[in-house]
């Protein structure tokens, strides 16, 4: 199957993780460990590696003192050649060598970051080691074709600041029509199963944090188990129309840039979100950036920034004092304004 670089690749938290902290761990705790999260997901190694070094595990929940020392393994660590315990790769040692080399890529990279560029001319120069490519083919189509010769399926690309690699084993194809705020979309959706890797973002976070799918011009890609249900809100309003707002931005305004995608459709998921709508915004806010490039928290930020200005706030702490319906309007007002002022000839 071909499969497009990453770049339109969605990056948000997993529903099922969000649910794993336990009561027993600090408010204090928690919020260091959404900190060093943030800073994961931003490729900043260093900072999430210091605040997960200032935790007492007395402040954690058994599952949170788990959670921490798997990160903290997973940025110290430099050597994946043993694999992890969930690959079951043992028929298919190409796809495994392939993992490990990008697993050392990215601990090395997001603790390093000022070497970034150093750090991803040593994974080409090791791929094209073991994959013997043809000259003048795409990296990432000659990594796609190695695992799928050996029965995997896999995208390949950059996500953020970051090359990337998914890889799974079962796929199967579904029509769904979402509705959003312009009428239905109709989309092709392909759901993801059975993963020996979901993404540098999953990895570092040890499965707190993930991609839960991308769009392309032609179809929706769900990565199944990066949600508890496929019928509750997160995953109706989180994924099917955030994506499917994508499906759609592509053919009415294929201009758009990678943060433009996003920050519309994260204006779609809070047009509709009530249940979940808290629990997003709080996500979005721990994640904003000031790079363009890094299309997921640039669009956070901008996303925080115009609801505080449409809802006449002082700050964006105020949002989560503001009642859902608000919210939901105001979104779906700056949703309908930004649409108009790119329809609008300059």
């Amino acid at each position: 199957m071909k499969t497009p670089f990453l770049a339109l690749l969605t990056l948000g938290l997993s529903t099922a993780s969000l649910a794993q902290q336990e009561a027993t761990t600090s408010d204090t705790a928690r919020a260091t460990i959404n900190a060093a999260l943030s800073a994961a997901l931003q490729a900043q190694g260093d900072e999430a590696h210091a605040a997960l070094s200032s935790l007492d595990p007395a402040d954690l929940s058994e599952t949170d003192q788990v959670f921490a020392a798997c990160m903290m393994d997973r940025l110290d660590r430099r050597d994946w050649s043993d694999g992890l315990p969930s690959d079951a790769l043992d028929d298919a040692p190409q796809t495994a060598a392939i993992l490990a080399l990008f697993r050392k890529y990215w601990s090395r990279t997001v603790r390093d970051p000022a070497d970034r560029d150093a750090h991803e001319n040593a994974l080409r120069e090791a791929l094209r080691e073991i994959l013997d490519p043809v000259p003048g083919a795409n990296p990432s189509d000659t990594i796609i074709a190695a695992i799928e010769a050996e029965g995997l399926q896999a995208i390949a690309g950059r996500t953020g600041r970051l090359l990337d690699l998914i890889v799974w084993k079962e796929q199967r194809e579904v029509t769904e029509h979402v509705l959003l705020q312009h009428g239905i979309q109709q989309v092709t959706v392909n759901y993801l199963d059975q993963f020996p890797s979901r993404g540098w973002s999953n990895f570092l976070s040890c499965d707190r944090s993930g991609t839960g799918g991308w769009a392309t011009k032609s179809a929706l890609f769900v990565i199944t188990p990066a949600y508890d249900s496929l019928t509750d809100e997160a995953f109706q309003v989180s994924y099917l129309k955030h994506e499917a707002q994508h499906f759609s931005d592509f053919a009415r305004l294929p201009e758009l840039a990678g943060w433009e995608l996003e920050y519309r459709a994260k204006l779609t998921e809070l047009a509709f979100l009530a249940e979940v709508q808290q629990r997003t915004l709080r996500r979005f806010a721990h994640n904003q950036g000031d790079d363009p490039a890094d299309a997921h928290s640039y669009a956070n930020a901008k996303l925080m920034a115009a609801l505080v200005t449409e809802l006449g706030l002082d700050s964006s702490a105020d949002l989560f004092d503001v009642p859902a319906h608000q919210i939901q309007s105001a979104a779906r007002n700056i949703f309908v304004e930004d649409t108009a002022a790119r329809s609008t000839p300059s």
